[in-house]
C-alpha cells in the first residue's frame, strides 16, 4: 500500500502542486491528519488535540516535498486574505469534512 504522500502525488499528477486546487490539497492534508491521530485524540484535553493535529498537517505538508512557498500557499485560511490557517481554524475544518 503506498504512502499518503505518494497518494496525493499521484492524485496531482505530472505538473505536481498548482495554486488551483489549493483548498482540495488542504482537505486532503487535514482529513490524513485527523485520521492518523484519530486513535490518541479521545485521550487528549481539547488544547491539546488542536495543537497535536495541526502539528500533524505542517509535518504531512512538509513530508511532501512541495517548496516553503507551495507549503505556505496550501495552509492560506483564504485565497484573498493569504492569512496562515490558525490551528483552531484547521481543527473546525476537519471537523466540517469529518461531517461530510
Amino acid at each position: 500500500m503506498s504512502s499518503f504522500v505518494q497518494r496525493l502525488k499521484d492524485a496531482l499528477g505530472d505538473r505536481g502542486y498548482q495554486s488551483y486546487p489549493r483548498r482540495s490539497v488542504q482537505t486532503a492534508i487535514l482529513y490524513e491528519a485527523n485520521r492518523c491521530l484519530s486513535d490518541q485524540l479521545p485521550s487528549m484535553r481539547p488544547f491539546q488535540r488542536k495543537l497535536a493535529f495541526y502539528d500533524q498537517a505542517k509535518a504531512l505538508l512538509e513530508a511532501t516535498g512541495f517548496s516553503p512557498q507551495e507549503q505556505t500557499e496550501i495552509m492560506w485560511r483564504t485565497g484573498t486574505s493569504r492569512e496562515v490557517l490558525n490551528p483552531d481554524s484547521a481543527w473546525k475544518r476537519a471537523k466540517l469534512v469529518e461531517k461530510e
